[in-house]
């Protein structure tokens, strides 16, 4: 016999974009309605590819990516105050500390 799975509302991609978008706007400081809105795209496409590629392997090598466009839109200190929420949560982030690390390149925010 099947599991019922619980009964929680299904986000559009652009809805949990939204939520993942509000989410760093909290934890990040003054976030630029420019920065704002990559990130909503950047949501927006891994949410999408997700979708298109479940899997724990494409899963991992999506959050890496994603950390790497990270560091296109935020700016050194933003992106150094994440990882370090990354840290404290312990959730799946990609972490200096890690040795499936992402590479830190130089900034170009022109955000």
């Amino acid at each position: 016999m099947a599991q019922k799975q619980a009964s929680t509302p299904q986000r559009t991609p652009e809805q949990e974009a939204a939520k993942h978008t509000e989410m760093l706007a909290r934890i990040l400081p003054n976030l630029s309605e420019k920065q704002k809105q990559a990130l909503y795209d950047i949501h927006l496409k891994y949410i999408r590819e997700r979708q298109e590629q479940p899997g724990r392997t494409a899963t991992v090598e999506r959050i890496r990516r994603k950390y790497i466009d990270y560091q296109d839109v935020l700016t050194e200190a933003q992106y150094e105050i994440l990882q370090r929420q990354c840290e404290n949560s312990r959730s799946n982030c990609p972490s200096p500390h890690n040795s499936d690390a992402v590479s830190v390149p130089v900034y170009s925010t022109n955000y």
